[in-house]
């Protein structure tokens, strides 16, 4: 666009706009990019920037106008090629951590990019020249599509985990979200296209199915997560607990949605809400949980939260609140999983501080502040569902990807609560 609009001035000074390119490079390599944001409004800097230089032609400039940096532009799409499995590669070994180590990741690119191009490049360009059409096409296409093949393969297979060995094989079937296609009925009709719309979503029980005494686990994903785990509690106590759960559907029965409305998870939620609502009344217990951190920013979504709860409590039921587990700023379960790959220990405790943690106290107090002076209404807090590790015995992390937990993190939390004090707590609120 820069280029096009520049191209009707004929008669412009072009020396001022190659400066001016220059300078905008400059910033744009000391601007602080926020990865979520990428390619966002900071892009602009160095488009700009390389659409001046490219205008103003600048063939006396010694910037650019030498054998170094003639090189390096010769070799610029080998070099381009080149830094993504350099900084991939890197990257999987933690070796990225300061700037030192990115500029000598980006000095490697340029060295690697450059050899490439000396090496392989120049010398496949001369090959192809004495080929005919059919000898081109051929060997470009053969090649791309036995590379296609195998990339694709991999992609949807999730890598060769038999590499892994038998323990990565394990993990890599227990460190995953509650679904149908593990065993479990958390309705992620988002992202699992065989799920239908409707009330295939609220039919599922879990816990001693045969009790008399029945409770609703009402939410998003969330609640969906800790099925498994009233599944074991449930059976335990004596409760038959129905999940009424689907993605960025908060528990609430108004028409907010934490996810995007264009997604068939919306037209779910909304089953959902009005199911709750039209049949609270049949079950003994309501157990509400959500992505509270996430709820307590929003108003709307807080408001009628609240609501929901102080709603709920003026019916004199039994009232049940899941605390959301630990938050982190990493992937958990995915470090883990590489951890076990790469056969070495997994330490957990660099990731226990972040930003996240100030958050959840805030969380904490507005929970706890819901349910105190309410006999009918029981908190169950973070620290009663989970070590203060945060992994379970055998050192297998609760965090599926730093937000939710997994299978085995939610059955291990189920373990560790029943063998803790508090689980004779909720055996006494339910009784």
């Amino acid at each position: 666009m820069v280029s096009c609009l520049l191209l009707h001035k004929k008669n412009i000074d072009r020396l001022p706009l190659f400066r001016i390119a220059v300078i905008l490079l400059l910033i744009s390599a000391c601007v602080n990019y926020d990865i979520k944001l990428w390619p966002g409004y900071a892009a602009i800097l160095p488009v700009v920037a390389t659409a001046l230089i490219l205008f103003s032609c600048n063939k006396n400039s010694i910037l650019l106008n030498n054998k170094v940096a003639q090189l390096i532009g010769s070799a610029s799409y080998s070099i381009y090629l080149w830094h993504w499995p350099l900084f991939v590669t890197l990257s999987y070994f933690e070796l990225l951590a300061d700037t030192k180590c990115r500029l000598l990741s980006a000095f490697a690119s340029i060295v690697v990019g450059i050899l490439v191009y000396m090496l392989f490049e120049k010398r496949a360009s001369k090959w192809l020249k004495k080929r005919n059409k059919k000898q081109i096409v051929a060997s470009i296409l053969i090649p791309a599509l036995l590379c296609i093949s195998v990339f694709d393969y991999t992609r949807s297979h999730s890598g060769f985990l038999w590499r892994g060995g038998d323990k990565y094989q394990k993990v890599s079937a227990e460190i995953v979200l509650p679904s149908p296609s593990n065993g479990w009925c958390f309705y992620a009709i988002a992202s699992d296209k065989k799920l239908k719309l409707g009330e295939n979503g609220v039919t599922c029980h879990v816990g001693n199915t045969d009790s008399k005494k029945n409770a609703v686990l009402f939410g998003d994903s969330f609640a969906g997560h800790y099925i498994p785990f009233w599944d074991s509690v449930g059976k335990q106590v004596g409760l038959n607990i129905n999940p009424i759960t689907t993605n960025w559907c908060s528990p609430s029965v108004g028409r907010e949605f934490m996810g995007p409305k264009t997604s068939i998870a919306y037209k779910q939620c909304m089953f959902n809400r009005e199911y709750f609502a039209k049949n609270f009344e049949k079950y003994d217990y309501l157990i509400f949980s959500g992505a509270w951190s996430y709820i307590v920013s929003n108003a709307e979504s807080l408001r009628n939260v609240e609501a929901l709860i102080k709603m709920a409590q003026g019916t004199g039921k039994r009232i049940i609140i899941m605390d959301e587990p630990y938050q982190f700023e990493a992937n958990i379960g995915e470090l883990y999983k590489k951890s076990i790959w790469d056969r070495r220990q997994f330490d957990i405790t660099k990731y226990l501080v972040n930003g996240k943690n100030a958050k959840q106290k805030e969380v904490d107090t507005i929970l706890t502040a819901l349910t105190a002076g309410n006999k009918n209404t029981i908190f169950l807090s973070r620290s009663m569902l989970f070590s203060e590790t945060q992994t379970n015995g055998s050192g297998v992390p609760y965090s599926l990807d730093g937000e939710h937990v997994s299978v085995i993190g939610s059955l291990s939390a189920a373990e560790y609560f029943i063998k803790g004090n508090n689980f004779h707590r909720l055996v006494n609120f339910l009784q």
